[in-house]
């Protein structure tokens, strides 16, 4: 685990980059409770209709092993947005074979006289995609899902484009009651190298649970932290936004994009 702990930009920042769900789980059962005050705290208030699972154990489940009850539904629902694109484009060659003579190599007799096509992928560039899934406490865990798979959707959008998509899970807790605090918890879900898998990732992406009860668990034992306001706002709730999003950019690379629940992301693929 990385753990920054910053003081830039009016905000004390703590950063903690796990290399998987592994090491994360790992850090929540070594770490006492920090914010005693918590009442119930995230691991006892149980509320399925709210968190979607029955209890913190079956989210702790869902983490180690993933999540596939509702994976075909998700693969329809994505199914479904999906939009045309293509990475391929079309490459002419001189063959013996073709569909266009080419008359001057004709007439001198050369034996590669004739136009040919095929298709070729187009050389693709890397982009980190760090998504916040954090949705206000208002927000269904339907709602959830559904930004997910879209988000999920966007993804295979981007990479039609020609682009490798390497994608991190965030959770941004983000203060809206004037504490000068932003806690962000970050850990890599998928390489530029490897396919978008949807079961593997879905439980990160499109469940409710990892945020209200493992990400929140995560900020209760944070070292070095303060109780902030219930949990603070998501990012897409937050009217200080702007400003969050410019602090959690100091931590990022320059050409990372940060995707949260909420967002226009079809006005974002524009950006492609």
């Amino acid at each position: 685990m990385k753990r920054i702990e910053d003081y830039g930009n009016g905000l004390h920042t703590i950063v903690e980059t796990y290399k998987d769900f592994r090491e994360l789980a790992e850090a929540l059962d070594s770490r006492e409770l920090v914010w005693t005050e918590s009442d119930p705290s995230a691991r006892e208030d149980d509320n399925p209709d709210f968190k979607r699972c029955k209890n913190y154990d079956e989210a702790r489940e869902y983490l180690a092993h993933g999540f596939d009850e509702d994976v075909d539904e998700m693969i329809e629902r994505v199914n479904a947005l999906q939009k045309t694109g293509t990475m391929m484009k079309t490459q002419r060659y001189r063959d013996v074979a073709g569909f266009q003579p080419i008359v001057p190599r004709a007439i001198l007799g050369l034996p590669d006289s004739m136009m040919n096509q095929k298709k070729v992928r187009v050389k693709s560039k890397v982009i980190t995609v760090v998504y916040d899934p954090g949705a206000l406490g208002n927000v269904s865990h339907k709602k959830i899902m559904e930004f997910g798979c879209k988000f999920i959707n966007w993804c295979l959008n981007v990479e039609r484009k020609g682009y490798r998509v390497r994608i991190e899970y965030m959770k941004a807790f983000c203060p809206s009651w004037g504490e000068k605090e932003n806690y962000i918890l970050k850990v890599p879900l998928k390489s530029e190298h490897q396919p978008l898998n949807i079961k593997r990732m879905s439980f990160a992406l499109t469940h409710a649970a990892m945020q209200r009860y493992l990400a929140w668990d995560w900020v209760e034992r944070l070292p070095n932290s303060v109780r902030i306001g219930g949990y603070g706002a998501s990012l897409g709730g937050n009217l200080q936004r702007q400003m969050y999003l410019n602090n959690i950019k100091r931590f990022l690379n320059e050409e990372d994009v940060i995707v949260y629940y909420g967002m226009d992301l079809d006005e974002e693929l524009k950006n492609f």
